[in-house]
This record gives structure tokens, sequence and C-alpha cells, in this order.
């Protein structure tokens, strides 16, 4: 399914790597728990 929206999908992506990065830091074990 490709979108014609980059710029809503860089934003998407951007949030979900921030959302990332925010839980690696304060919850590690979260992360582990998944993988």
């Amino acid at each position: 399914m490709v979108h014609p929206v980059p710029d809503h999908t860089q934003l998407i992506e951007s949030s979900v790597q921030k959302l990332m990065a925010w839980l690696s830091c304060t919850r590690p074990y979260w992360l582990v728990e998944m993988y």
C-alpha cells in the first residue's frame, strides 16, 4: 500500500522514531520484551 502523501509519511515516521527513542530511554525492558 503506497500512499501519495510523502509529507504525512515522513511526519509519521519521525513521530514513531521519537516515540521509540523515548520508550527506549524510559523503558529499556519494554523493547526487550517485544524483541
